[in-house]
């Protein structure tokens, strides 16, 4: 009993006065319900009656303020009868969310502290789940203390701590990114690290693009818009995503946005033929997309669904057009302005049909001038419209506490680690597992990986790890990610004995979902001409991963 009551030996060190918990301080503290005698209401609850436990999905609550009363629910939490010493994990977890809220009320010494002794329970959990979880939470959370303090170096090394600890989990290095970029949030570190975690995160590239646009750094947007995919991974089974639906219609005008602007930023750094070309697939894509279906067999009419597919697709296809408009105009306009005046350049750019030009800073840098002086004056403006635009950028890097609480990893246990194998048939929970679908393309799959317990960041290990597998079993040394993106799943019951209103919802787990180009020997479709630098090497993927996750042949029988 020694070694289960230090961590709550250490913990008493920083209450003056304990007390019981009032009801929701478990909850106000660290966003999970108050633990049972068997459970500990974050990695595990009870069933039978309370008579058995078991590991569960349980969602924290993450819209708790942060503040001087979060703190004191917190350290009565702390000693708390219902914390029992074997629930060391929660401990562990409790003492972190104390640690924000020491940062929030500007205490960031006292949360360093507090920090060692949520440190000091990982000595005596075995195996490697605490460090992988609340390990790499707390590496985090040092991190916005020490940079508050100013010690950046020291926050430095809590940053790269985070990165090495799982590095083929965008959600661990997300969570990175939150203290880099309080760190640095200047536009060149921020467009350095979407291009440096692209080969794992493409997904970025679509934010690297716009502020690389926006700032006016067109050769970096022209280099990045031949590697932008839109193409979401397909779910299966009897999964859906909410607002999926809606979004595959909107990426109809959305790849004619990022088409027209790509096209621009080519002209920019004078590849005018290359513009051509993107602007005629673009249109070709639009007509493609606003296609009429089929005519109905004689004597009946086309279903209601086909009739709403096809408006909703035509409503899309227009508005791609007039997108592609202003961005044909843009580019005129671009090509003209050097024989206009200011005000006549204005004018032509308020005559425009709608919306923000977001390469206004490059236009105005086309204007001829008329000595030093003009010149001078000329520069002072745009660098003037670029710190308004930065300060646009700015407002959308979350990198407050909020999203630090947000994108702290799950506390994980060695119950919630899944094994490598097939899934099952995609209804209810029965499909934990890998599962794959050939694309249209030749050499593209989705390849997913689903579980009903494991976190985020595992999912999306064994999602990469199962596609560097079926890289290699296709005969292929490299694997290229277009898209990726990890669900939080939820099952959904309808029915008599499920209630009223939209009947009962299950936690039911995470899936991470990536489309892949399998590649051999490092040659690439033209259309992935110019992504060589996000290839990702197959053997080296099994080799990493299969340390945390070893491989045995069975295994990988059963993931075939």
């Amino acid at each position: 009993m020694k070694i289960l009551y230090a961590g709550l030996t250490a913990i008493a060190l920083f209450v003056a006065s304990p007390a019981f918990a009032a009801e929701g301080d478990f909850q106000r503290c660290d966003g999970y319900g108050a633990p049972s005698a068997k459970a500990d209401g974050m990695t595990t609850s009870t069933w039978l009656w309370g008579l058995a436990t078991q590991s569960a999905d349980i969602r924290k609550n993450d819209a708790a303020d942060f503040g001087a009363a979060a703190l004191a629910a917190c350290d009565r939490a702390l000693v708390d009868p219902l914390l029992l010493p074997a629930f060391q994990l929660r401990q562990a977890h409790l003492l972190q969310a104390k640690e924000l809220n020491q940062i929030a009320v500007a205490a960031p010494e006292r949360a360093i502290e507090t920090l060692t002794v949520s440190d000091s329970i990982a000595a005596e959990v075995t195996g490697r789940n605490f460090q992988d979880s609340i390990g790499i939470g707390n590496h985090a959370v040092r991190a916005f203390a020490l940079i508050d303090l100013g010690r950046k170096t020291e926050a430095l090394k809590e940053i790269a701590a985070i990165e090495a600890a799982r590095p083929y989990a965008h959600s661990i290095t997300a969570l990175a990114n939150v203290a880099q970029l309080k760190l640095d949030s200047g536009l060149g570190a921020h467009l350095a690290l979407l291009k440096r975690q692209a080969p794992l995160f493409p997904n970025g590239l679509i934010f690297y693009f716009h502020y690389a646009l926006t700032s006016n750094h067109l050769a970096e947007a022209a280099e990045i818009g031949s590697g932008l995919t839109f193409e979401l991974p397909r779910t299966r089974g009897n999964w859906t995503v909410e607002g999926e639906a809606r979004l595959q219609y909107e990426l109809i005008a959305i790849r004619a946005e990022i088409a027209g602007a790509f096209a621009y930023a080519l002209v920019a750094t004078g590849k005018p033929d290359a513009a051509a070309a993107i602007l005629a697939a673009a249109q070709r894509d639009l007509a493609d997309a606003m296609s009429p279906p089929p005519p109905p067999v004689e004597g009946r009419k086309l279903s209601k669904s086909v009739v709403a597919d096809f408006d909703s697709r035509t409503t899309q296809g227009k508005e791609g057009l007039a997108t592609l408009d202003i961005w044909i105009a843009l580019i005129k306009l671009r090509k003209d302005a050097a024989g206009m005046t200011p005000d006549q350049l204005f004018a032509a750019v308020r005559a425009l049909p709608k919306g923000r030009v977001l390469v206004i800073a490059d236009l105005v840098m086309q204007l001829k001038t008329s000595g030093a002086d003009d010149e001078a004056a000329r520069n002072a403006f745009v660098a003037r419209l670029l710190a308004t635009t930065d300060e646009q950028r700015l407002s959308d890097v979350r990198r407050d506490l909020t999203a630090l609480r947000a994108a702290l990893p799950r506390p994980e246990t060695a119950s919630m680690q899944p094994r490598l194998k097939r899934a099952g048939d995609g209804y209810f929970l029965s499909d934990n597992g890998f599962s794959r679908k050939r694309m249209d393309e030749d050499g593209k799959w989705t390849i997913r990986f689903t579980h009903n317990l494991a976190s985020k960041a595992t999912v999306e290990e064994m999602a990469l790890l199962s596609a560097a597998l079926e890289s290699r079993r296709e005969g292929n040394d490299g694997l290229l990610i277009l898209s990726s993106r990890t669900l939080v799943r939820t099952t959904r019951m309808v029915g008599y004995g499920y209630g009223y209103g939209g009947g009962t919802e299950i936690p039911s787990g995470h899936e991470a979902q990536f489309n892949v180009l399998f590649v051999k020997g490092g040659a690439l479709p033209q259309a992935y001409r110019d992504c060589g630098w996000r290839v990702l090497n197959a053997a080296k993927v099994i080799e990493d991963l299969s340390a945390r996750y070893p491989i045995t042949e069975k295994a990988e029988q059963k993931a075939r």
